[in-house]
């Protein structure tokens, strides 16, 4: 079990991980769904990391070291974003385990409100930017590179469901989620903001 702190102190060191996640599954798979959702999680995982590996490496195939790069930079991005989501989907799990436990966290709940108002508008510019990145690259076909991506997806929530979170309700984590909404905010704010300039 772990802890909604836990997970997001290690965030920064999940997110290295997270860039090379992201969901349409193979053919193969899509022709048998429920033999696959039916595998265990952790088998589910090595399938899909196996899978993904042999679509990067045909992605990849006969690139030269500046179009590698330049993949690289779109795959980065679409991970920083979801990591982002990702964030905002475990403080918006912790919020509401802390407003049903306690009857006074109203200036949480609105905080958290005003958190996702400043960061969801920079999360959709972010979508749109990385779109148009992979709509106008020469590089690979761009339906090629989108099926890369969603492929990455998959296996993020492959490996998310793997995770058993607990999202703390007590009155003393409760504060530490409102005092940290600035900080968080910011940090991920200038994380986004620092991607989108790579692209």
């Amino acid at each position: 079990m772990i802890s909604f702190f836990q997970g997001f102190a290690s965030f920064f060191l999940l997110f290295s991980c997270a860039i090379s996640l992201i969901s349409i599954p193979p053919k193969a798979l899509a022709e048998e769904p429920i033999k696959f959702k039916d595998l265990p999680k952790i088998q589910q995982e090595k399938i899909l990391s196996g899978q993904l590996r042999s679509i990067a490496a045909d992605l990849l195939d006969g690139l030269g070291p500046n179009e590698v790069e330049s993949i690289y930079k779109i795959r980065t991005n679409h991970g920083v974003i979801r990591s982002v989501r990702t964030v905002e989907e475990d403080l918006s799990r912790a919020v509401q385990a802390c407003v049903k436990k306690n009857n006074d966290m109203d200036a949480l709940a609105n905080n958290f409100k005003s958190w996702t108002r400043d960061i969801r508008p920079i999360i959709r510019q972010a979508d749109k930017d990385l779109t148009e990145a992979i709509e106008t690259q020469k590089i690979v076909a761009p339906q090629k590179l989108k099926a890369y991506l969603k492929t990455i997806d998959l296996l993020g929530i492959v490996r998310e469901d793997i995770l058993e979170k607990k999202y703390v309700d007590d009155r003393k984590s409760c504060k530490k989620i409102h005092d940290r909404l600035s900080d968080t905010k910011a940090e991920l704010l200038k994380l986004l903001k620092a991607s989108l300039e790579t692209l």
